[in-house]
């Protein structure tokens, strides 16, 4: 809708997507664990 109404739009790069999602995904797994996690994290550990 943003485009089409010429609205200008938030930009991210694929990098800074990449690191958002490991952050947000860091979060879930340390709110599955109960405990901190490191980052950045090893994308492996998410599949333990």
């Amino acid at each position: 809708t943003r485009i089409l109404m010429g609205t200008p739009t938030p930009h991210a790069t694929a990098a800074e997507g990449h690191s958002n999602l490991l952050c947000t995904m860091a979060m879930d797994l340390s709110a599955k664990r109960g405990t901190e996690v490191e980052l950045p994290i090893d994308p492996e550990e998410f599949y333990k």
